[in-house]
């Protein structure tokens, strides 16, 4: 970890802190549906906040693998990109098809992972030394 930029160091921090604080809101607001057992598997809100929980248990351990040093934390972060365009895709198609209102909030995973991933992206990258 020593040997990566202070702007990486951030970035992964903030990671680890904004996906941490995501998960204990959603947590306990998936755990009331489920015992309420109202967490309806064709419920758009149901669906966001699953993928949203699942985005933020994801981050979470990038975050954690960057921090600890793991080598492949630009595959990690490249990864989160594709697959959180992947499914937030999915979801958006979910909701144009039931005729749903798209509200801005169900583009934050989207934009989340484009930040995290263009952040590790630009903070990895290596000035070049003059010669």
């Amino acid at each position: 970890m020593a040997a990566n930029s202070l702007a990486l160091q951030m970035l992964w921090w903030t990671e680890v802190v904004v996906s941490a604080r995501a998960l204990l809101f959603l947590a306990p607001v998936i755990i009331s549906r489920w015992q309420e057992q109202n967490l309806l598997s064709s419920s758009i809100d149901d669906w966001f906040l699953r993928v949203a929980a699942f985005f933020s248990l994801f981050y979470f351990l990038v975050g954690i693998f960057s921090i600890l040093g793991h080598r492949l934390w630009r595959l990690f972060h490249y990864t989160g990109l594709v697959l959180t365009g992947a499914l937030s895709a999915g979801f958006l198609q979910m909701v144009v098809q039931r005729q749903a209102p798209v509200y801005p909030v169900y583009w934050l995973p989207a934009a989340f992972a484009l930040v995290a991933a263009a952040g590790a992206c630009l903070a990895g990258i290596k000035p070049r030394r003059a010669a």
